[in-house]
């Protein structure tokens, strides 16, 4: 008898079964769905690594690499400034000539003196005799009207000056103004050098002495002559800097030079800028070259790089530490300083015979320093 055995599944092996067929089916659709998942919540290292480098890059956009005269710095500036202010502005002369104090506008800073500006036969006659004259004269009218001719300016105009630094305006008519003259004398060859002589009006006058707090106010302030004023007034302010490392200079350079080193890294900041000032300074004894200085200004809010500047020291432009100041420094301030105008930095770097140029914080705009020229 042939015993047919038929062999029977249980219903819960069928269903493992058909779980484990499905499984193994749709495995690697599951794998492949998570590994997506995966990649778009977690940036792979390459990503990441590009988006470092493109947000860098939009920051020094707009660069350009750039070696100083003497090609021992290579840095990096924007572009070149497209405005130059043609807003005649002077520095106001303080001269002390036998123990006497005067202070004058040099209106014969922008254009050329010649003989009939001033009385030169007379002066040269009494300097041929051997007799001494002044060098701080006072002109008559036919004087005063040769400035008017050689000038845009006329008698109903009047001199304004302010003080950068405490924020004083002063306003002289020029018609209550007398004429003066400061007359260089060549002692080599005992003549008058017209070149070097200097007209304008007459601010102030000590036949004793003009203190030095009188002075400051004028050492620290520039002049305009014209029928409206263009300064903004009560908006300029003291920058107070601080020492940071210099790691946080935010623009790469490059010491070529090996007589270099890095001086100080100063920064400023406030509600609309932040400032970063870098000094080179030389080695001692190695007097071929000269000090460095490299500013760069972000707006405060964007972060975005707005102004660039890189001078170098010379015998004509003189760097002073903006975090060490003493009595005989120039305020360092910051502000709008002149109407329709960026904002502007004054007292920062000075010329020869203390004249302050203008640093406008907006790349388009260069310094306003014209006024330097004949001063030096």
């Amino acid at each position: 008898m042939v015993n047919c055995y038929r062999k029977t599944k249980s219903p819960s092996g069928i269903h493992f079964s058909l779980f484990t067929m499905l499984y193994l089916k749709f495995l690697p659709l599951l794998l492949l769905l998570s590994a997506c998942r995966w990649t778009a919540d977690t940036p792979a290292p390459e990503e990441v690594e590009e988006k470092e480098v493109s947000q860098s890059t939009s920051q020094n956009k707009g660069m350009r690499t750039v070696t100083d005269s003497e090609e021992s710095i290579s840095f990096q500036l924007l572009a070149e400034p497209t405005i130059h202010d043609n807003i005649l502005l002077y520095q106001i002369s303080v001269s002390y000539i036998d123990s006497k104090g005067e202070v004058f506008v040099s209106s014969s800073d922008f254009y050329e003196i010649d003989s009939l500006d001033l009385p030169i036969r007379e002066m040269q006659k009494r300097l041929s005799q051997g007799k001494k004259i002044q060098q701080y004269i006072i002109l008559d009218d036919k004087y005063k009207k040769r400035i008017f001719e050689k000038t845009n300016y006329t008698p109903s105009d009047t001199i304004f000056v302010y003080n950068y630094s405490k924020n004083i305006l002063k306003k002289y008519p020029i018609t209550n103004l007398r004429t003066v003259a400061y007359i260089h004398i060549n002692s080599d060859e005992n003549k008058i050098d017209i070149k070097k002589c200097k007209i304008g009006f007459e601010l102030a006058y000590d036949p004793d002495d003009i203190s030095q707090e009188e002075s400051r106010i004028y050492w620290e302030a520039y002049a305009y002559i014209g029928k409206e004023n263009p300064f903004v007034e009560k908006q300029m302010k003291p920058m107070a800097w601080v020492k940071i490392d210099k790691e946080k200079f935010p623009l790469p350079y490059t010491i070529i030079h090996e007589e270099y080193y890095w001086g100080n890294t100063y920064q400023y900041e406030d509600q609309e800028v932040i400032c970063y000032l870098r000094d080179f300074r030389i080695n001692e004894g190695y007097e071929k070259f000269h000090d460095k200085r490299y500013l760069v200004v972000l707006d405060a809010k964007t972060k975005r790089i707005i102004k660039t500047a890189f001078w170098e020291e010379s015998e004509l432009l003189v760097f002073d530490s903006p975090y060490h100041r003493d009595d005989l420094s120039f305020s360092v301030s910051i502000g709008q300083l002149l109407k329709n105008r960026p904002i502007t930095i004054c007292g920062l770097n000075y010329r020869y015979f203390q004249c302050l140029p203008i640093v406008f914080l907006d790349q388009q705009y260069s310094d306003l320093d014209n006024f330097c020229n004949k001063w030096n």
